[in-house]
């Protein structure tokens, strides 16, 4: 990062790399700078609707990934993981009014 700061694609394997490792605010940061970088390409935004996914924080995540399917609305990866949102949503309301 020294050598290249605006090198995106080290950003994006840096987040890959926090993100297996599950050091999500690392990831997060890692996929935010490669927004910065360049807000024109899906996979950052995707990254981020990972680790918020890990958070339970879906809505952001379904946020962030519509953000990536703007850019590219035939993105497979993005899609897949809208449904895994979505599925992740309809699991969480069932169990609310299970418990209600």
């Amino acid at each position: 990062l020294k050598k290249d700061p605006s090198n995106i694609n080290l950003y994006l394997q840096l987040g890959k790399i926090h993100y297996e490792n599950n050091n999500y605010p690392e990831a997060l940061r890692m996929y935010e700078k490669a927004k910065e970088l360049n807000p024109q390409i899906p996979e950052p935004y995707i990254g981020c609707a990972a680790v918020y996914v890990n958070w339970f924080m879906l809505d952001k995540a379904e946020e962030e990934i519509r953000k990536a399917l703007e850019i590219d609305p035939e993105n497979k990866i993005a899609y897949r993981w809208l449904e895994v949102i979505e599925h992740a949503k309809k699991v969480i309301t069932s169990e609310k009014s299970q418990k209600d």
